[in-house]
Protein backbone atom coordinates (compact mmCIF):
# COMPACT_ATOMS: atom_id res chain seq x y z
CA UNK A 1 0.00 0.00 0.00
CA UNK A 2 1.15 3.46 -1.49
CA UNK A 3 1.64 6.40 1.25
CA UNK A 4 0.04 9.77 0.48
CA UNK A 5 1.23 12.77 1.77
CA UNK A 6 -0.35 14.30 4.28
CA UNK A 7 -1.58 17.72 3.72
CA UNK A 8 -0.81 20.35 6.68
CA UNK A 9 -4.67 21.76 7.55
CA UNK A 10 -5.15 25.52 7.38
CA UNK A 11 -5.50 27.30 11.13
CA UNK A 12 -9.30 27.28 10.66
CA UNK A 13 -9.45 23.88 10.48
CA UNK A 14 -6.83 22.88 13.51
CA UNK A 15 -8.36 25.95 15.43
CA UNK A 16 -12.19 24.17 14.95
CA UNK A 17 -10.54 20.48 15.79
CA UNK A 18 -9.15 22.07 18.86
CA UNK A 19 -12.40 23.54 20.21
CA UNK A 20 -14.21 20.59 19.60
CA UNK A 21 -12.06 18.40 20.70
CA UNK A 22 -10.06 19.93 23.99
CA UNK A 23 -13.10 19.95 26.04
CA UNK A 24 -13.27 15.90 26.31
CA UNK A 25 -9.61 15.71 26.44
CA UNK A 26 -9.45 15.86 30.55
CA UNK A 27 -8.94 11.64 31.16
CA UNK A 28 -6.56 12.00 28.71
CA UNK A 29 -4.80 14.52 30.56
CA UNK A 30 -5.45 12.98 34.11
CA UNK A 31 -4.08 9.52 32.36
CA UNK A 32 -0.83 10.58 32.00
CA UNK A 33 -0.95 12.72 35.47
CA UNK A 34 -1.53 9.61 37.30
CA UNK A 35 0.98 7.29 34.72
CA UNK A 36 3.95 9.78 34.31
CA UNK A 37 6.04 8.86 31.61
CA UNK A 38 9.14 10.70 33.20
CA UNK A 39 8.97 9.62 37.04
CA UNK A 40 7.52 9.91 40.24
CA UNK A 41 7.02 13.65 40.03
CA UNK A 42 8.20 13.63 43.88
CA UNK A 43 11.90 12.75 42.62
CA UNK A 44 12.14 14.57 39.66
CA UNK A 45 10.22 17.72 41.37
CA UNK A 46 13.51 16.98 44.25
CA UNK A 47 15.87 17.39 41.36
CA UNK A 48 15.24 20.87 40.06
CA UNK A 49 16.04 22.25 43.99
CA UNK A 50 19.63 23.36 42.43
CA UNK A 51 17.86 25.80 40.59
CA UNK A 52 14.83 26.24 42.76
CA UNK A 53 17.81 27.22 45.45
CA UNK A 54 19.38 29.79 43.22
CA UNK A 55 16.03 31.30 42.26
CA UNK A 56 15.05 31.25 46.33
CA UNK A 57 17.88 31.15 48.29
CA UNK A 58 16.37 31.74 51.84
CA UNK A 59 13.90 28.76 51.07
CA UNK A 60 16.33 26.41 49.96
CA UNK A 61 19.03 27.10 53.04
CA UNK A 62 15.71 25.78 54.92
CA UNK A 63 14.70 22.98 52.83
CA UNK A 64 11.14 23.91 52.86
CA UNK A 65 10.46 22.71 49.37
CA UNK A 66 11.60 19.19 49.53
CA UNK A 67 10.15 18.89 53.01
CA UNK A 68 7.01 20.15 52.07
CA UNK A 69 7.14 17.73 48.73
CA UNK A 70 8.11 14.93 50.38
CA UNK A 71 4.79 15.16 52.36
CA UNK A 72 3.22 14.78 49.20
CA UNK A 73 1.48 11.25 49.40
CA UNK A 74 0.29 9.30 46.46
CA UNK A 75 -3.61 9.69 47.75
CA UNK A 76 -3.28 13.05 48.13
CA UNK A 77 -1.79 13.19 44.39
CA UNK A 78 -4.42 11.41 42.78
CA UNK A 79 -7.54 12.84 44.61
CA UNK A 80 -6.01 16.92 43.54
CA UNK A 81 -5.78 15.48 39.67
CA UNK A 82 -9.32 13.45 39.61
CA UNK A 83 -11.52 15.83 42.20
CA UNK A 84 -10.85 18.94 40.25
CA UNK A 85 -7.76 18.77 38.08
CA UNK A 86 -9.87 16.92 34.81
CA UNK A 87 -11.95 20.16 35.56
CA UNK A 88 -9.85 22.82 35.55
CA UNK A 89 -7.43 21.54 32.88
CA UNK A 90 -10.75 21.11 30.81
CA UNK A 91 -12.29 24.24 31.58
CA UNK A 92 -9.36 26.42 31.16
CA UNK A 93 -8.44 24.34 27.23
CA UNK A 94 -11.37 25.75 26.33
CA UNK A 95 -11.65 29.25 28.30
CA UNK A 96 -8.19 29.85 26.50
CA UNK A 97 -9.27 28.49 23.18
CA UNK A 98 -9.38 31.24 20.89
CA UNK A 99 -5.64 32.87 22.64
CA UNK A 100 -4.68 29.32 21.06
CA UNK A 101 -6.58 30.23 17.61
CA UNK A 102 -4.84 34.07 17.85
CA UNK A 103 -1.27 32.12 18.04
CA UNK A 104 -2.13 29.28 15.20
CA UNK A 105 -3.49 31.68 12.99
CA UNK A 106 -0.18 33.21 12.95
CA UNK A 107 1.79 29.64 13.57
CA UNK A 108 -0.25 27.83 10.92
CA UNK A 109 0.59 29.68 7.56
CA UNK A 110 4.62 29.90 8.97
CA UNK A 111 4.42 26.60 9.55
CA UNK A 112 3.57 25.31 5.92
CA UNK A 113 5.65 27.91 4.59
CA UNK A 114 8.71 26.31 6.47
CA UNK A 115 7.89 22.80 5.56
CA UNK A 116 7.61 23.10 2.28
CA UNK A 117 11.23 24.97 2.28
CA UNK A 118 13.25 21.96 3.86
CA UNK A 119 15.28 20.14 1.77
CA UNK A 120 13.60 16.71 0.93
CA UNK A 121 14.08 13.50 2.93
CA UNK A 122 16.57 11.03 2.02
CA UNK A 123 19.23 9.23 3.63
CA UNK A 124 20.50 9.56 7.15
CA UNK A 125 22.55 12.77 6.48
CA UNK A 126 19.71 14.59 4.26
CA UNK A 127 17.30 13.71 7.25
CA UNK A 128 20.03 15.33 9.80
CA UNK A 129 20.05 18.14 7.37
CA UNK A 130 16.20 18.80 6.76
CA UNK A 131 16.12 18.74 10.88
CA UNK A 132 18.40 21.30 11.26
CA UNK A 133 16.86 23.24 8.89
CA UNK A 134 13.57 23.00 10.07
CA UNK A 135 14.64 24.21 13.83
CA UNK A 136 16.82 26.94 12.51
CA UNK A 137 13.84 27.58 10.49
CA UNK A 138 11.32 27.79 13.82
CA UNK A 139 13.87 29.42 15.70
CA UNK A 140 14.28 32.14 12.79
CA UNK A 141 10.95 32.86 14.13
CA UNK A 142 11.07 33.10 17.40
CA UNK A 143 8.95 35.49 19.12
CA UNK A 144 6.79 36.62 15.82
CA UNK A 145 3.43 34.69 16.84
CA UNK A 146 2.89 36.66 19.85
CA UNK A 147 -0.21 38.35 20.07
Amino acid sequence: MALTVRVVKTHAIALANYKARVGSAGPAWSEGALNPKRGDFRVNGAKQEGYWASQVAAAATAKRYSTNLSKVTDAFYMTAVTTYGVNNYQTQAVAKSDKWGAFYTKFAPALETILKSLPARGNYTANKARLNAYLDALQAKKGHFKH
